[in-house]
């Protein structure tokens, strides 16, 4: 990483490029390697074949006489009324058509790199850990604020001791920063440092952080043991509450504070 500083961007090995849609194909961009990486990832690769190219000619040819005699006997003269096959030939054969369609499906994959290359892209090189950084230290840009270990454990401690052992054991991550990349290794290590060496820390990271908030929603508004609860509004409700001037903190403050049933809440 100190060495990077000194490379031109689009080198570097974290260096990559952000593809925006086109908006008609796809709503969802991609990322790629910047040119430069790519050709040097093919230099990579050519020399990589060409070593075991150079390999199997040390190799000692068994089959050469056989080759060798093959070639002699595709190497002789036609003999009255044989035609040779050639391109220009009515009719294509089996070898012919594969290699025209060889050829066509290369054209086409060519055109689609080049409408990839020609397409707007957006660079990106220290931004890719440099932006998920910040919520880990906000400081970074200025926000006076606690970072997300932190946070985690000023909640944490703020309850009663009798359940921060459970707490700690039950930490689950959604949305879709969820999904960059070592995320949940991250808060782990900074929480252990964090939390009391007491106590054991658990970390859970969901197949779908994007969706995963909602269905857990969705099955304690359809869990039969909370049904007919106070533990939610409808719209009728919260519009009327509204409407009489109430603000959403002191309508949630008084649905909280009545009788909830327990039966459907468990730890995860």
């Amino acid at each position: 990483m100190k060495n990077a500083r000194y490379l031109r961007q689009g080198c570097r090995w974290f260096d990559r490029e952000f593809v925006l849609p086109n908006y008609v194909d796809t709503l969802h961009g991609s990322v790629r390697l910047p040119a430069m990486l790519q050709h040097l990832q093919e230099l990579e690769q050519d020399n990589a074949q060409n070593s075991n190219d150079e390999k199997k000619l040390s190799e000692p040819n068994i089959a050469g006489g056989i080759s060798e005699n093959q070639n002699k006997k595709d190497d002789k003269p036609l003999l009255e009324g044989e035609e040779e096959n050639s391109e220009d030939s009515d009719d294509e054969t089996e070898d012919q058509a594969t290699q025209r369609i060889l050829k066509l499906k290369e054209e086409d994959r060519r055109r689609q790199e080049q409408e990839e290359m020609d397409r707007q892209a957006l660079p990106l090189s220290v931004e890719r850990f440099a932006i998920p950084e910040v919520l880990f230290r906000p400081s970074d840009i200025g926000i006076e604020q606690l970072g997300i270990a932190e946070t985690i454990v000023q909640s944490i401690e703020a309850c009663e001791s009798m359940y921060r052992p459970a707490l700690y054991q039950n930490i689950v991550l959604t949305g879709g920063s969820a999904k960059i990349p070592n995320i949940k290794a991250r808060l782990e290590q900074d929480l252990r440092g964090l939390a009391p060496s007491n106590v054991n820390i658990r970390i859970y990271l969901p197949k779908d952080p994007d969706l995963y908030a909602w269905e857990g929603a969705k099955e304690l508004v359809h869990d039969n043991g909370l049904k007919g609860s106070n533990i939610y509004l409808d719209r009728t409700e919260w519009d009327a509450k509204k409407e009489s001037g109430q603000s959403a903190g002191d309508i949630w403050e008084s649905v909280l504070n009545k009788d909830v049933p327990t039966s459907g809440l468990t730890f995860i």
